[in-house]
């Protein structure tokens, strides 16, 4: 028992490093939410790009695809593979800014506290595309509902 024919091993083989990249990003996660930084950083990575920052929060999100916002990396990851380690950080920091906006605060209808929070995010970070920043604003209103 616990034996496994070659064919198996081979077929399985692409699996294990999806699973080492979830990995990765659930020891990232741990360390952003105890305030560490994350040491694993190679200073040598090449900065994503907006575009693929902005695919990345719409992956992750769930935007379009579900009825309610749920957040999961392992959307990421099949969609960027190895690259989603070094755009989750980025897609955790611009989640964490539309968050800073205080119209869940100021502003009682929901689709108008949403556009509030995703105009002063646009001004901030013209660079996210409009489907990201509309992600971002369904997350936002659904949290605050």
């Amino acid at each position: 028992m616990g034996e496994h024919s070659r064919a198996d091993q081979e077929r399985f083989e692409p699996l294990s490093g999806l699973v080492d990249l979830i990995g990765c990003l659930r020891l990232w996660r741990s360390d952003v939410v105890a305030g560490r930084p994350p040491d694993w950083h190679d200073a040598n990575v090449t900065e994503p790009s907006a575009e693929s920052i902005s695919a990345a929060i719409v992956a992750w999100t769930g935007y379009g695809q579900f009825a309610w916002p749920q957040r999961d990396e392992s959307r990421v990851v099949a969609k960027f593979g190895n690259n989603a380690v070094g755009l989750m950080p980025h897609v955790m920091a611009l989640d964490e800014d539309f968050y800073s906006s205080t119209a869940h605060h100021t502003v009682s209808d929901l689709n108008a506290m949403a556009q509030q929070a995703a105009g002063e995010f646009r001004e901030r970070h013209p660079e996210v595309s409009s489907e990201a920043i509309a992600a971002l604003a369904w997350c936002y209103s659904f949290d605050f509902k």
